[in-house]
């Protein structure tokens, strides 16, 4: 029994190893697998709140709920699923060279322990919420500094990359804004980073990604027709 159990040991190592492995070996893996973490996080959160609103009390958030909810749904639940898909077809689009696993994977998970500390500081006090999100923040300012490397290299660049770019950088100060919402207690702030976050981020994101794929998806389309 002693002899096969660090045999057990190295083969489980082994086996975290190249799943490990095989999770990082492209952008959107470790982004797409902390968003669909993030997607379970945040509808357990707030099934919770309504629970607890149904029994006549409500959790215990040291911010407004419903900040907690615009933050979320905003900045903290897309994010991870639309940089993973950036960095892996911003460089196809302009024929420039891939994401550096070097470069994506510190993105990856720096967002995640920055949302996770977020989470933490829901509950246990403003100052833990604003390190969590200032660690995140860091970590989408970095995303976006990426991307903008891969556009400045690039030989063929084009009005959309241009467009996501500028719509990246606006969702970086709203959620700078939501930080600063949340540490103060600020209602016009957090009423500001909501805007921002709506309409100057994830709809115009939608829209130009949209513009550039849907002509894409239906010449493929019809070509196999």
């Amino acid at each position: 029994m002693s002899d096969t159990q660090p045999v057990l040991k190295i083969g489980v190592i082994r086996g975290l190893s190249r799943r490990w492995q095989i999770v990082s070996a492209t952008p959107h893996r470790p982004l797409f697998l902390v968003g669909a973490a993030q997607l379970v996080l945040a509808m357990a959160l707030w099934f919770g709140e309504l629970t607890a609103r149904a029994l006549g009390t409500a959790l215990p958030f040291v911010v407004v709920s419903t900040w907690v909810h615009a933050l979320l749904m905003l900045y903290g639940l897309y994010t991870y699923f639309i940089f993973g898909f950036l960095f892996t077809v911003f460089p196809r689009w302009m024929g420039a060279v891939a994401v550096a696993r070097s470069r994506y994977l510190p993105v990856a998970i720096s967002a995640a322990l920055g949302m996770a500390i977020a989470y933490v500081g829901f509950f246990a006090g403003r100052s833990v919420l604003g390190v969590g999100l200032a660690l995140y923040l860091v970590a989408w300012i970095g995303a976006v500094l990426i991307l903008l490397g891969v556009y400045r290299r690039a030989q063929k660049r084009r009005a959309h990359e241009a467009l996501l770019l500028l719509e990246l950088m606006l969702g970086a100060i709203g959620l700078g804004v939501f930080l600063y919402a949340f540490v103060a207690g600020n209602a016009l702030a957090y009423a500001t980073a909501r805007d921002i976050g709506l309409w100057g981020f994830l709809v115009p994101v939608l829209l130009t990604v949209s513009h550039r794929m849907i002509p894409f998806f239906t010449q493929s389309a019809l070509r196999i027709a």
